[in-house]
């Protein structure tokens, strides 16, 4: 098993910077001398070191399994928000007038503008679909084989 991509912040607290890619030092550092190996590795937003890509972890069948569904629960959130972005972007709440419009908006009114888009996503059954969509992916991965056995049939 590799991991692959670029780490990126997670922290929901800090809208601003959630999902942009983390600085890594390897790339801030592109015209300057070669370091020693060990020297200044890359980490992500809590200071953990980041192995670098080609490097491979050998785990079994199971555990593999077990992180590729973990991996795919802890990126809801992120599929979420890639969702709920492309879907103002479509219905023409992200239009630059738009932007302006809310940027004078006072935050009681743009709080009811929220509501009243999650009230139209609830009416059209958007919200209801992603529900039984993230719910799905939960009981695919409660109903994962554990054992690394395959049953045969």
């Amino acid at each position: 098993m590799a991991f692959r991509g670029t780490p990126y912040y997670k922290d929901t607290t800090k809208l601003s910077r959630f999902l942009d890619p983390v600085e890594l030092n390897s790339d801030s550092d592109a015209g300057s001398e070669p370091q020693d190996e060990d020297e200044d590795e890359d980490e992500d937003e809590d200071g953990n070191e980041i192995p670098k890509q080609t490097k491979q972890w050998f785990v079994g069948v199971v555990c593999n399994s077990n992180a590729e569904t973990a991996h795919s629960l802890m990126h809801w959130k992120h599929e979420l928000l890639d969702w709920v972005d492309a879907r103002l972007h479509q219905e023409g709440y992200m239009l630059p007038s738009k932007l302006a419009e809310r940027e004078r908006m006072k935050p009681r009114k743009r709080y009811k503008l929220v509501d009243e888009i999650l009230e139209k996503w609830v009416k059209e059954g958007v919200v209801r679909d992603l529900y039984h969509a993230f719910k799905g992916t939960i009981e695919k991965a409660r109903n994962k084989s554990t054992t690394g056995r395959y049953q045969r049939g």
